[in-house]
């Protein structure tokens, strides 16, 4: 008759099953996502990247290697990726003063943009510890 039954189900997220796994800082490496043409560090990569600082020994090295999708010009893009990396830098060293060095670069091991998915990823910086 065309008319159209929905269900709707709530879904109690305490109630789900939780795992809480150890960071292991050997071969560390994160992807943070940005938002489209934004090198605005969102609160979760906030909140994300002061855990990270809490965990590394005083004289560790981060890599922050700055990203950005193919939409849009190449230099606008190539500026985007390094705000990015600038950025998390900055927010780094905020917190952990020069108890850690830190090294920037960009577009470097980019995902394929020849997908949504890569572009949408390609929206980020990776950070290693090095």
């Amino acid at each position: 008759n065309g008319d159209e039954l929905s269900e709707t189900k709530n879904i109690i997220i305490n109630d789900l099953q939780k795992d809480i796994v150890e960071l292991s800082l050997k071969n560390f490496e994160a992807l943070l996502r940005f938002n489209y043409n934004s090198s605005d560090l969102t609160d979760e990569n906030q909140t994300l990247l002061r855990q990270l600082i809490q965990k590394l020994p005083d004289g560790s090295t981060i890599l922050i290697i700055g990203s950005a999708d193919m939409l849009g010009t190449a230099e606008h893009n190539q500026q985007l990726a390094g705000d990015r990396a600038r950025k998390t830098e900055n927010f780094i060293k905020n917190i952990a003063g020069s108890r850690i060095k830190i090294q920037t670069t960009t577009n470097v091991d980019k995902f394929s943009d020849d997908s949504p998915q890569g572009r949408f990823l390609n929206r980020s910086i990776k950070i290693r510890v090095k």
